[in-house]
């Protein structure tokens, strides 16, 4: 029996990480309700396979940020599995080239955010590997002390956050 439940996806239609759900095996039933940070209802999971693509119950893309999720399950060993926690949602709005990276990257702001700006570097599992402050549009990146592998790329000024997924090969 084994439950996984990511803590990021990137619903853009790219083919990689599109839809949040569990992953799991020895489960016979689940039941897994999405909420907003207002608590308000976003989408449910009632199947052992279920998936989220990100949009609203209108149908609508969901905003980008944090959801919160709680888990119930029975596994065929007849326990009961809970889990709560959140999960990150992120769309792809800037242009880092090349992608996939080799060793050096060109981040393109286009004149999305004003003064200052961090720009950070998570493994794809979330943990923090690098942040860089500019107040630069067009910010050239050495990325090559990454391992393969993939990676979330968050630019933020006072505002807003912007994020992009990356493959460094």
């Amino acid at each position: 029996m084994s439950i996984f439940i990511p803590n990021a996806f990137t619903p853009n239609g790219d083919g990689y990480n599109d839809t949040f759900g569990p992953v799991t095996k020895g489960i016979g039933s689940l039941e897994m309700n999405i909420n907003d940070l207002n608590g308000r209802f976003v989408h449910k999971i009632d199947v052992v396979e279920g998936r989220w693509d990100g949009n609203m119950p209108s149908g609508t893309a969901a905003p980008q940020g944090v959801y919160y999720y709680l888990f119930k399950a029975m596994g065929y060993d007849d326990q009961e599995y809970v889990r709560q926690g959140n999960v990150n949602l992120y769309r792809d709005l800037i242009d880092l080239t090349p992608n996939p990276v080799k060793s050096k990257a060109v981040l393109d702001l286009s004149g999305k955010f004003s003064g200052a700006k961090t720009i950070t570097v998570y493994s794809f599992s979330g943990l923090l590997i690098r942040t860089w402050n500019t107040t630069e549009d067009l910010i050239q990146l050495d990325l090559s002390f990454l391992d393969s592998g993939l990676y979330i790329l968050k630019a933020t000024d006072q505002e807003q956050v912007i994020v992009v997924k990356f493959v460094k090969e």
